[in-house]
């Protein structure tokens, strides 16, 4: 009875385990057209990159040595960058995204900047931080219009940020919404991991015309924020979907 009964309960924690190990996925095994969900495996003892809801499919990915130095020291470091577009984009806000993170950065001063934007129309968000903060977490949101066209032309265009990033969404214009949300996340904790995100986001509103929108906007950048912070530190967070928005 205990042999049979153990190899129940040996299947049930066979089960669990393989259920576990395929909601989260090492970026060293993420490729084009891999499909990932919930998190990302960033190394041993670290608690993954969380994802938002749904299932992402890697459309590109590269990665490049980044260098620093230290005095006379002169080093690189790697760096991944994904964009990940949403399998079910119509039934989802967020449509596409790109996630970058260094896996290796231990001895790394990142040298951040005061967290602002020139421009009055991009919204804000430096979550409390200065560039001398030990954990520092940034957040700009542009508002765009006729952004299927943008895409369209990234592969000629003279941004080197729509050469990169927005070119691999060309041939899915039907997964682009014309009118766009560009939130720029990221942040890094001194001489430790650096994340950045940059989500596309189906745009319902009018972030400087409608104040309730913009409110609606800034809190979910916010929210979105402070999970980074969270996994920076290493604690387990999650990066959840915006609700679709009501008109007040």
């Amino acid at each position: 009875m205990w042999g049979k009964a153990t190899r129940y309960l040996a299947t049930g924690v066979m089960l669990l385990c393989a259920s576990l190990a395929m909601a989260q996925t090492s970026y060293e095994k993420m490729e084009v057209g891999t499909v990932v969900n919930k998190g990302i495996e960033r190394g041993t003892f670290m608690k993954p990159i969380p994802l938002p809801e749904g299932e992402w499919a890697v459309v590109k990915k590269w990665s490049e040595n980044l260098e620093f130095s230290r005095g006379s020291l002169k080093f690189t470091r790697p760096q991944h960058t994904f964009l990940l577009k949403n399998t079910q984009a119509t039934k989802s806000p967020i449509y596409a995204m790109t996630l970058s993170f260094n896996p290796d950065s231990l001895d790394v001063n990142w040298g951040n900047s005061k967290c602002e934007n020139a421009n009055p129309k991009a919204l804000v968000d430096d979550f409390g931080y200065t560039p001398n903060s030990t954990l520092y977490v940034c957040a700009v949101t542009w508002q765009l219009s006729n952004f299927k066209k943008r895409v369209a032309g990234s592969a000629e265009s003279k941004s080197k940020w729509d050469q990169v990033y927005l070119a691999g969404l060309a041939p899915y214009p039907d997964d682009i919404s014309d009118n766009t949300l560009e939130v720029h996340v990221w942040g890094n904790k001194y001489r430790g991991t650096a994340i950045a995100f940059t989500f596309l986001i189906e745009r319902t509103g009018d972030a400087q015309t409608d104040a309730a929108y913009a409110s609606y906007v800034k809190d979910w950048v916010h929210a979105t924020g402070v999970a980074l912070g969270e996994t920076l530190i290493n604690n387990k967070a999650s990066i959840v979907q915006p609700t679709p928005y009501s008109v007040q």
